[in-house]
């Protein structure tokens, strides 16, 4: 997630140039605290957009997403 972002806004700032804009982030409803996180470390203008995690993988989700959380809290902040 970290290094999406990252890629992203080098994208963004080397094709449109701009010194404000707004961004959305879509992905699943896990997800989205990490990415909240993210984006305001790199100080984004940000919106997110989460689809529902169907109940037969959620509980493997949110699993993975706690340990993504740790590592993102001890080496991305």
């Amino acid at each position: 997630t970290n290094e999406n972002i990252e890629y992203s806004i080098k994208i963004i700032d080397e094709k449109f140039q701009l010194s404000e804009y707004h961004v959305a982030f879509v992905s699943s409803d896990f997800h989205m605290y990490r990415v909240k996180l993210l984006a305001e470390k790199y100080s984004l203008d940000a919106s997110t957009i989460a689809s529902k995690t169907p109940l037969y993988v959620r509980v493997n989700n949110y699993l993975r997403e706690f340990f993504a959380l740790i590592k993102t809290i001890l080496f991305d902040l």
